[in-house]
């Protein structure tokens, strides 16, 4: 997971702060996708869905803590983590940053090395989160396949694989069952026994698969 390439997306107004971030995150090993709008941002996560954004908070038209509401809005987005980046430092703004759904919040000016960290914390968590979901998905499909298989077994058990009729077995377990429904409420039940004429002769000139 440590070696995956991620592409990230960079939302701030500033062209210098896009710079910095994209260089710290290309020097990490991974993409860096640079806006400075939020709509853009929106925009482009319609087309394609980031594995991480580190999002600005005052930006022009509509600020990071409403574009992030409208990214965990969206279900094409809302697994994503967002970071927020700002230099506001009051607790409102940090309580705010985590009700909007963000995962993180780091003032600046910001220092790389505890950026850093925290983007490939955040990453891998990610990644993390997907593998789980992945194998869980993949138990409960061969979940799913053991109940088809035993309830396969289970016809096969106790039908006539010619005539796809209820086979002896099933049939005494079927009479045991009556016999004590009988015996505990009184109900009676009845038994038609049928025979076909001359069926062996069939049988003698036809086969018994005809």
């Amino acid at each position: 997971i440590s070696t995956r390439t991620a592409v990230i997306l960079l939302v701030d107004d500033n062209p210098r702060n896009l710079q910095v971030l994209a260089e710290l995150v290309e020097q990490m090993g991974h993409e860096p996708i640079l806006t400075t709008r939020g709509m853009q941002a929106l925009e482009f996560v319609e087309e394609e869905t980031p594995d991480l954004i580190l999002l600005d908070v005052m930006m022009p038209e509509i600020d990071g803590y409403e574009v992030c509401e409208h990214l965990k809005e969206n279900p094409k987005s809302a697994a994503v983590p967002v970071i927020f980046l700002t230099a506001k430092t009051e607790v409102v703004d940090l309580v705010r940053a985590f009700e909007v759904g963000g995962v993180d919040f780091v003032r600046k000016p910001f220092d790389p090395r505890e950026l850093e960290v925290r983007i490939r914390t955040h990453l891998q968590i990610r990644w993390l989160t997907e593998e789980i979901a992945k194998r869980n998905q993949e138990l409960e499909q061969a979940h799913q396949l053991v109940i088809a298989s035993n309830q396969q077994l289970e016809h096969a058990a106790r039908t006539d694989p010619l005539t796809g009729l209820l086979n002896r077995r099933a049939m005494t377990m079927v009479l045991e069952s009556e016999l004590g429904r009988f015996e505990r409420y009184g109900h009676q039940f009845s038994v038609i026994y049928g025979d076909i004429d001359h069926f062996k002769r069939f049988n003698d000139e036809h086969g018994h698969e005809c």
